[in-house]
């Protein structure tokens, strides 16, 4: 799903663009800075000509959320909720189509609430599907292949990066004895923090 702005080198740039924009931008400053370790401008059209450095994965959709508070109503769920829904637009996808994915599990309810919540297992259900093993590797929707925050630990700001590579070792086929199985094309993570998430789609 491409989302449009204005720009100044027009209208309708789609996220490619953005991003592109963004390289160029950070190479132009680079040349400036004696300590850059690439010191070379590019133009838009050289980066999105230019070759993929981590085929074949690439980021499909990323939303990020803070809760919003409604009477009655648990706002971190909420937030989850929002955050997923906005991730799956942008993918152009829907939970049904994520087969491996990483979840925020602080604390041991999260790995039922937190599935229900992106859609995963239907709502009040999340407790039978880790009591069948339905989010085991080998279950319906595997999640926290390998151990979560529980058995990784929760190094803040690098547990992102772990749920990532985590994804992208599955989604390559590289995952070892942890592997899922059916060749997974569609992986999630869920990241959350104090007054925020993030929910991040990458596909093969």
């Amino acid at each position: 799903v491409s989302k449009k702005f204005t720009a100044a080198r027009g209208p309708a740039a789609t996220i490619a663009e953005q991003l592109a924009m963004c390289s160029v931008k950070e190479h132009k400053y680079g040349v400036l800075n004696p300590n850059a370790q690439y010191r070379k401008e590019c133009t838009i059209e050289e980066v999105l000509n230019s070759r993929m450095i981590a085929d074949p994965i690439t980021i499909a959709g990323w939303s990020a959320s803070s809760g919003r508070y409604h009477k009655g109503e648990d706002s971190e769920f909420s937030a989850m909720i929002d955050v997923g829904d906005h991730a799956y637009e942008n993918a152009g996808i829907g939970p049904g189509d994520v087969k491996v994915a990483q979840i925020h599990d602080a604390f041991s309810p999260a790995e039922i609430f937190t599935p229900e919540a992106l859609g995963f297992v239907p709502e009040g259900e999340g407790g039978r599907w880790i009591e069948q093993g339905e989010m085991n590797i080998e279950g319906k929707i595997p999640v926290n292949t390998d151990g979560g925050l529980v058995s990784r630990g929760h190094p803040v700001g690098a547990t992102g990066l772990a749920q990532i590579a985590e994804v992208v070792y599955q989604l390559r086929g590289e995952a070892g004895t942890r592997q899922v199985p059916n060749d997974p094309k569609v992986g999630l993570c869920h990241n959350a923090g104090i007054g925020g998430m993030t929910v991040t789609i990458l596909k093969r």
